[in-house]
C-alpha cells in the first residue's frame, strides 16, 4: 500500500472525506471532518494528494518537536 493510501485510510477513520474533481486538473479535494470547500484551503481542506501530504508532514514534524520538548522537560 502506498504512503498516501495508508495515510488516507487512517484519516478516513478519523472522519475525513474526499470530493471528486469538478474540472481540470483532476485532483480530489480532501476535507477535515465537518469542513467544506467554503472553509480555508491548506488548513481545512486540501486539493490533491501532494498538498495533503505536505500538510501532514508539517503536522507530524510539529508533533515530533512538541513531543521532543516534553521529553527534554522531563529529563531536567
Amino acid at each position: 500500500m502506498s504512503g498516501f493510501r495508508l495515510r488516507w485510510s487512517e484519516l478516513t477513520k478519523e472522519g475525513w472525506h474526499s470530493r471528486l474533481p469538478t474540472g481540470f486538473p483532476n485532483n480530489y479535494t480532501y476535507l477535515k471532518p465537518g469542513k467544506t470547500k467554503k472553509d480555508v484551503r491548506g488548513v481545512d481542506y486540501f486539493v490533491g494528494e501532494e498538498e495533503l501530504m505536505k500538510y501532514l508532514d508539517r503536522v507530524d514534524l510539529g508533533g515530533f518537536k512538541s513531543h521532543r520538548n516534553e521529553l527534554q522537560l522531563i529529563d531536567v
